[in-house]
């Protein structure tokens, strides 16, 4: 497993935080769940792609690396459940859990 500096850290947790902001607007505005996770990526990538833009680094790193979009995705992932109902949520979030911590597993063992 790769450890990553500081400013990765740093700069993938504001990519959370504004997903997670825009995520919330999502919910207050009664999106479904693709609106949702829309507004959560574009909040949390917009603006770091325009931060990359301005300083002349292009193509812009949420464009380079995957890490920036998931960790923009998985700023909804707390929000999901204020979201609208749905039916059968319960389902989805339990399949959810067991596919994410079985890769997580597989990807230990190798």
């Amino acid at each position: 497993m790769e450890i990553l500096p500081l400013a990765i850290w740093l700069d993938l947790l504001g990519t959370f935080v504004f997903a997670f902001s825009g995520a919330l607007v999502a919910v207050r505005r009664g999106l479904d769940i693709f609106g949702i996770a829309v507004l959560a990526v574009a909040s949390g990538l917009a603006g770091g792609m325009i931060r990359d833009m301005l300083l002349g680094a292009t193509p812009p790193t949420a464009l380079e690396d995957p890490r920036y979009l998931l960790t923009a995705l998985g700023g909804k992932r707390p929000v999901w459940p204020l979201s609208v109902p749905v039916p059968g949520r319960q389902i989805v979030d339990l399949g959810d859990l067991v596919v994410r911590d079985a890769g997580e597993g597989v990807a230990s063992r190798t």
